[in-house]
């Protein structure tokens, strides 16, 4: 099958602007068209784009509608829902046009800032560990004293005994 050369032929390019991104907040993506082949004409492009889990299952989405002669760059965001779990995605776009089609993706990580990170758990953990240690070795050291005062007075009942 040969490609009609009075058909513009575009390339595109899907470039994330957000490549983490927390549950509730938008991911952006720039999506640049260019004509690669075909006459310069202005066609009528209709673009697709869509949040997809890794199985391919549909999540959000939206629908534009813009003109492109030769390149023309468009700006997509979508909102992820509240009730995203964190995990890997798919942003899609799908460019339609006189009867040609073209798809980007690009993956994302969500992830829920709700919950403490591991390494703030991490730092909780050590924090109680240094102040449990501190705590013994303030308990031995008081512990320490008590004895030492109990040797010391000891032997000087021991001196008057001798004496």
């Amino acid at each position: 099958m040969y490609t009609d050369v009075n058909i513009p032929l575009f390339d595109i390019v899907l470039k994330l602007l957000t490549e983490t991104v927390s549950i509730g907040n938008p991911v952006t993506a720039l999506l640049t068209m260019e004509n690669v082949g075909g006459p310069k004409a202005k066609v009528d492009v209709m673009i697709n784009y869509a949040i997809k889990t890794q199985d391919g299952e549909y999540i959000r989405g939206n629908t534009d509608t813009i003109a492109v002669t030769d390149k023309n760059e468009r700006m997509l965001n979508l909102n992820l829902p509240g009730d995203i779990k964190d995990g890997v995605y798919t942003f899609e776009a799908l460019v339609t046009y006189t009867g040609r089609e073209a798809m980007s993706t690009r993956e994302f990580e969500v992830i829920d800032d709700s919950q403490p990170e591991k390494k703030d758990g991490l730092v909780s953990v050590v924090l109680a560990l240094i102040i449990i240690i501190v705590f013994i070795l303030f308990i031995w050291g008081q512990s320490y004293k008590t004895r030492k005062k109990h040797i010391n007075s000891r032997n000087n009942n021991l001196k008057h005994f001798y004496n």
